[in-house]
């Protein structure tokens, strides 16, 4: 019995010397993404009268897409890309038709899906959309 307990001990006192952060550590990272989040979404009211914001996996960055009807089907997506870390916009972009999406952690892919497409037009081929670093918030081509 008295092993059983002195295993116990030696399990809980690794277990909790193991953790990454303290609570307290752990409360202030959160408590900053609250806040950041927070003036995301006041700046999106600013801009946008109705939106829809998605982060990253980590939540250092999101994007922000205004919610629109689109004409006979077609939707115009009008966007901004907010790294919460500074509270800033890093891009902002307005597309025709099509979709936003993050591909990885730090790459959003936007789709444009063209209208009516001439036959052999090359200025047709980098308009199927781009990718965008939002580390480097550079633009890159999806090929």
């Amino acid at each position: 019995m008295k092993y059983i307990f002195i295993l116990l001990t030696s399990i809980l006192t690794f277990t909790l010397g193991c953790t990454p952060c303290n609570r307290s550590q752990c409360n202030v990272s959160s408590t900053d993404t609250v806040a950041s989040s927070s003036l995301l979404k006041q700046y999106a009211a600013k801009k946008f009268d109705s939106y829809r914001v998605t982060y990253n996996a980590k939540k250092d960055f999101a994007y922000c897409v205004e919610n629109t009807k689109g004409v006979a089907g077609i939707s115009r997506i009008n966007y901004f890309v907010y790294a919460l870390s500074s509270n800033e916009e890093i891009w902002k972009d307005l597309i025709p038709n099509g979709s936003i999406n993050w591909k990885s952690e730090y790459i959003l892919e936007i789709i444009e899906i063209p209208g009516i497409i001439k036959k052999d037009d090359e200025s047709m081929v980098n308009r199927s959309g781009y990718l965008f670093n939002v580390i480097t918030r550079k633009k890159l081509n999806r090929n």
